[in-house]
């Protein structure tokens, strides 16, 4: 018995999704710095390219853009920047090397897109990268450069959790919320 025709075609198209292809011709059109027809058609063509060739694990998404709480995360994540710029200065002005510390942060959901969101937003903050994840434990191991004590480490801890909570606050389902907030 042969199989049917369209077999191939059906496991091609079960890799598509149209918001990954919008998302990935935005970031090459932002890479590039301009918005133009050349620079759109090229994006598109890519991400057809990748999201029809590469295997990319779907990530369920069940919560909803609140979009004040959108806003509220995005302002507190510029002034954590600000922030932590401030105490790099410090730390590079200090004379000796700076020790810091490897912390491990379980985070209380276990969606892989909030542990990627968290990571990222992490790693993009001065004086901290994200070292390595677990997925399946729900935690990111975060070296801190400004953690040299035991209640700066917990400070650094609780920072991140609550970096998890607004992420949570702003993208979530409302069991989500409910999750993070209990686990304040």
């Amino acid at each position: 018995m042969t199989a049917p025709r369209h077999a191939p075609r059906r496991r091609v198209l079960e890799n598509f999704d149209i918001r990954a292809l919008l998302l990935i011709t935005l970031l090459w059109v932002m890479l590039w710095g301009e918005l133009s027809v050349g620079n759109v058609v090229s994006g598109l063509l890519i991400a057809l390219l990748v999201t029809l060739t590469l295997r990319m694990p779907r990530i369920d998404y069940e919560g909803r853009v609140r979009p004040l709480r959108l806003i509220g995360l995005i302002g507190r994540f510029l002034w954590d920047l600000t922030v932590a710029t401030a105490q790099v200065v410090a730390i590079a002005l200090r004379p000796g090397h700076p020790t810091g510390s490897i912390i491990e942060v379980t985070l209380r959901t276990d969606s892989p897109l909030y542990l990627t969101i968290v990571s990222a937003m992490v790693s993009l903050t001065p004086g901290s990268v994200v070292m390595d994840t677990r997925r399946h434990a729900n935690a990111i191991y975060v070296h801190e450069i400004a953690a040299t004590t035991p209640e700066a480490i917990e400070s650094a801890r609780r920072s991140t959790l609550a970096l998890e909570r607004r992420v949570v606050r702003a993208l979530g389902s409302r069991a989500e919320i409910q999750l993070v907030e209990e686990g304040r």
